[in-house]
């Protein structure tokens, strides 16, 4: 008996032990379920539309990338972002169908299939933005896009050198000094654009409103002084740092034209009322104007009004130029032009576009040839008085409409005009990423060259290192029109082109010539195959390729000439006898230049007021100073130079581009290291027979 009962004692300890460890194992398991919840953690999951299972975790900085599929059975697009940082402003839209929205989230329905949808991120935190894009092919059943990371900020068929993207937006937010998202405005009425702010005492704050704007523009309010931004037709913030003179600003883009009021406000004060913006500082004068309809298109013919070389000169000169031209194997056509003092000659081959051969008086595009033409005018405009080379961009564009984008983090207000000219401003390149913001600004209704300013992403640097952006050349035109009351294209043709018989035009204030030669290069940059005709490859998006590429070059690569020309222009602007500018301006220019060689389409150049001047090797081992400057991209490439030695000025265009900066037999596409051997063969030629 007395052993049954230690024997039941014994099994009732071990059940009330196992049993009390069990519920002790229990509420340990309870207690930690309490504690990850307290703590934030995520450990649920969600479902997709395919029936996976995706682990959540909550948003984080890592590597920004996005992931989209096609549901085929509802015919509609399903993408999620990730790596995106927690509070950054985030913006989605596609090259083809009318989607767009802001979220970590994209949904939308197939309404226009197409084998290669182009579906782009972009995230803005802090006034850096960052774009990731991904492809999809609309036409298949459950296609799925690659997954994209931010190093991927170009869809493949974006070419790397200066193209643009063969990804249109359909719309997209313009960025100010930081990317804008989308808003929606009020019901109201075009007027005239106008803004009114008045300071309250209690609280400190200051409250404004907007009067004037379009329906469904985007619409954005920033200060210079306060930490306060926002989109939307009012603007509430407090004062934090009272200061005599708060600039407000408003900005309304609407289908790529932006316009912008200001009107300033002592904060120091109590009860500052403020008068409306400032209809008086955002009249437009005609300079600052969006375009829709451009100018009527220069026109070209034969130069029969020149004085000819003599014949042997001429056989040489041609020899030089057939010799390169048909040793190079991707080419299109090419014309070369020589220019001295009321002589010309001329020749083309090869061309222009498919079964038309180039001719002498077929325009080309020079590229960046035609940053020439910015430097003697800004000169001219010193001259009279207008500003100074060491007045900063932000007091020679007081008044401008587009002044409040020079002081941001992109635009450095105390940057001068000089700095500017020698491309030591530290200013970013505008075109810097080709993306969908790049393509709205060609693809817009209208344009203005403020336009680009927007495109500008990565922060200055400190200047007075050599830099090369076309940002600078940008503010230069800007400038000149601010000062000169006119469209650039406009002061061009009557400083220059109408004085001095040049027939030229500038690209897109004037309309592109009808037979505008094509441009050339590889296609695979494009999507293609092979080498052939670039403007090919765009029509799906570009109603007018010479016109539409050009709103994102103007002054920096946006001049059409012919060789003749642009040989005469070269004469003109360098040359003792040249009528461009007075001996004493012409100096300045040519005595521009400070720092040591830099690379330049392969050769090592001095850099100057927006010309180079080079040491040309010729082939007998004697050299000649040359001065000028090289263009190339988008399908073209030209180079302009002048020798004082011989008096000629020389100027080689081709419609064809490459990447290629040396020649060789692993390589023989024409690029500007040809364009540099005719130049050395001509010079050589003309010195010898000038000699003899």
């Amino acid at each position: 008996m007395r052993l049954t009962l230690r024997w039941l004692t014994l099994c009732l300890w071990l059940f009330l032990r196992r049993t009390l460890s069990q519920i002790r194992q229990r509420l340990l398991l309870l207690l930690a379920a309490l504690l990850i919840i307290s703590c934030g953690g995520d450990t649920t999951a969600e479902s997709p539309r395919d029936g996976r299972t995706v682990a959540t975790t909550p948003s984080q900085t890592t590597d920004l990338a996005i992931e989209c599929r096609l549901n085929d059975a509802q015919r509609k697009v399903t993408c999620t972002a990730r790596g995106y940082t927690d509070g950054a402003r985030l913006y989605w839209w596609t090259n083809s169908e009318p989607a767009e929205t802001a979220g970590t989230n994209f949904e939308f329905p197939v309404t226009n299939p197409v084998p290669a949808l182009t579906i782009s991120f972009e995230e803005c935190n802090d006034g850096a933005c960052r774009t990731v894009t991904t492809t999809l092919d609309t036409t298949k059943a459950g296609s799925s896009g690659p997954k994209s990371s931010a190093k991927q900020s170009k869809p493949p068929t974006t070419p790397q050198t200066s193209k643009p993207q063969a990804t249109p937006q359909t719309s997209k937010p313009q960025a100010v000094s930081q990317a804008i998202p989308q808003t929606t405005a009020t019901e109201q009425k075009k007027t005239g654009l106008a803004i009114s702010c008045h300071l309250t005492d209690d609280p400190r704050k200051v409250i404004c409103t907007a009067s004037g704007y379009t329906d469904g523009a985007r619409l954005y309010w920033w200060t210079n002084s306060e930490p306060a931004e926002t989109a939307g037709t009012n603007f509430e913030f407090p004062v934090t740092n009272p200061v005599a003179a708060l600039t407000v600003s408003f900005e309304e883009c609407n289908n790529g034209a932006c316009q912008t009021v200001t009107t300033t406000l002592d904060t120091t004060t109590t009860n500052s009322g403020i008068p409306t913006s400032s209809e008086q500082k955002v009249q437009p004068t005609e300079s600052s104007q969006p375009i829709t309809v451009p100018d009527a298109a220069p026109t070209f013919t034969v130069l029969t009004q020149y004085a000819a070389f003599p014949d042997d000169v001429k056989k040489a000169f041609q020899s030089s130029v057939d010799t390169r031209f048909k040793a190079a194997t991707e080419k299109a056509g090419i014309s070369v032009a020589v220019y001295q003092d009321g002589r010309l000659w001329e020749y083309a081959t090869g061309n222009a576009k498919s079964a038309t051969p180039m001719t002498v008086d077929t325009p080309m595009l020079i590229r960046s040839v035609s940053k020439t033409l910015i430097a003697p005018l800004i000169l001219k405009q010193i001259e009279t008085g207008s500003y100074k080379l060491s007045d900063t961009i932000s007091k020679v564009l007081d008044g401008h409409p587009a002044h409040n984008l020079v002081n941001s983090n992109f635009i450095n207000p105390e940057v001068t005009v000089a700095q500017l000219l020698r491309m030591r401003s530290g200013l970013s390149d505008y075109g810097e990423d080709k993306d969908a913001s790049y393509t709205f600004v060609q693809t817009s209704e209208s344009w203005e060259p403020s336009a680009l300013l927007h495109l500008v992403r990565s922060p200055y640097r400190s200047p007075g290192d050599y830099w090369y952006s076309n940002t600078n050349t940008l503010l230069l035109g800007m400038i000149a029109e601010h000062h000169g009351d006119q469209p650039l294209n406009r002061l061009l043709k009557q400083t220059f082109f109408d004085p001095l018989e040049i027939s030229a035009g500038l690209l897109p204030q004037d309309g592109a010539p009808v037979n505008t030669a094509r441009p050339h290069g590889d296609l695979r940059l494009w999507g293609g195959e092979g080498f052939g005709d670039l403007s090919e490859m765009t029509i799906s998006w570009l109603d007018d390729w010479a016109l539409q590429t050009n709103r994102t070059t103007w002054i920096g690569g946006g001049v059409v000439t012919t060789a003749g020309n642009a040989a005469h222009w070269g004469y003109e602007l360098f040359s003792e006898a040249g009528r461009a500018l007075p001996p004493t301006l012409r100096t300045q220019l040519l005595e521009s230049f400070v720092g040591g060689p830099i690379p330049m389409a392969g050769a090592p150049q001095l850099y100057g007021y927006h010309i180079t001047k080079l040491a040309l090797e010729l082939n007998d081992g004697s050299s000649l100073t040359m001065y000028g400057h090289p263009g190339s991209g988008l399908g073209f490439t030209a180079i302009l130079y002048y020798s004082p030695e011989l008096d000629i000025s020389v100027s080689i265009l081709a419609n064809s581009h490459s990447n290629v900066r040396g020649g060789g037999p692993e390589n023989t596409a024409l690029s500007q290291a040809t364009l540099y051997s005719v130049l050395r063969d001509i010079c050589l030629q003309y010195a010898i027979t000038a000699n003899n």
